[in-house]
């Protein structure tokens, strides 16, 4: 692909950075990242930044060292970098390094029939294929092998719909039917907004904070791999603003979560 001065994506950068929330329409806390940081790649060499003008997304490969844009390519919409948290958390990219996923906001049409969108590159070629499935939804993980992306579907609209975690698998070109539960809890449909993440070096565990306004917090442990997923609750009732300020850290097999003091 053709190179461009690294000046030109500093300065779109700067006039563009913004996350699009997808409450804004009804869809729910998930949200977008357009300009800013992007993603790195797992290996730390590479960054990906979307930048958009609403009509089209330029999706840039960015040089972590010297800043240089190495490549890029168009995407037809508006679709951004995906955010896990309300931190700020961003993913989209599978642990390989060979996937990367980018999302848009659930579009309503003026009948009332949401549907949502999901670009999908393959960072080698930067060939482009895209997903577009019917209701609410948004990025949630992707297996170590960039096989199945796994998805938020939100069950009704507002700031803090219910919803459940589904698994779409690459190969097959299709949403998979099993809901991806807690086997103990049996509980398919969860509330409460992601506020940190924190994801196993071998990209396999995706363990996602959530903060509920009359509940404990609890953690989504998710194996990527196996498709199955553990809901931790923590033990203490926090004020949701307490909530918000707790942190995940991930070390030699020890996951922690942190807040305040």
């Amino acid at each position: 692909m053709k190179r461009i001065p690294v000046l030109s994506i500093v300065l779109a950068v700067a006039f563009t950075v913004a996350a699009a929330s997808a409450a804004g329409d009804g869809g729910g806390p998930a949200s977008i990242l357009i300009g800013g940081q992007g993603v790195l790649a797992p290996d730390g060499k590479l960054r990906y930044v979307a930048l958009t003008t609403g009509r089209q997304t330029m999706v840039s490969v960015v040089r972590v060292r010297g800043g240089q844009v190495i490549r890029w390519r168009l995407v037809r919409g508006y679709v951004g970098v995906p955010v896990v948290g309300l931190d700020g958390t961003t993913d989209g990219i599978s642990s390989d390094g060979r996937v990367l996923v980018l999302a848009a906001t659930p579009s309503v049409s003026q009948s009332g029939t949401a549907s949502t969108r999901f670009a999908v590159i393959d960072t080698r070629t930067l060939r482009l294929r895209t997903i577009e499935l019917p209701g609410r939804w948004s990025y949630d993980a992707m297996s170590p092998d960039g096989a199945t992306l796994f998805l938020v579907e939100y069950l009704s609209a507002g700031p803090t719909p219910p919803y459940r975690v589904r698994a779409y698998d690459f190969e097959s070109r299709r949403l998979l039917d099993r809901i991806i539960v807690d086997r103990v809890q049996k509980g398919a449909v969860m509330y409460g907004q992601p506020v940190t993440r924190a994801t196993s070096p071998d990209g396999r565990w995706a363990y996602t904070l959530y903060a509920r306004a009359r509940q404990a917090p609890f953690i989504h442990a998710l194996d990527t791999v196996r498709r199955q997923a553990r809901c931790i609750f923590m033990p203490r009732a926090l004020a949701i603003g307490k909530q918000l300020a707790l942190r995940l850290r991930l070390d030699s097999g020890e996951l922690t979560v942190r807040g305040g003091r």
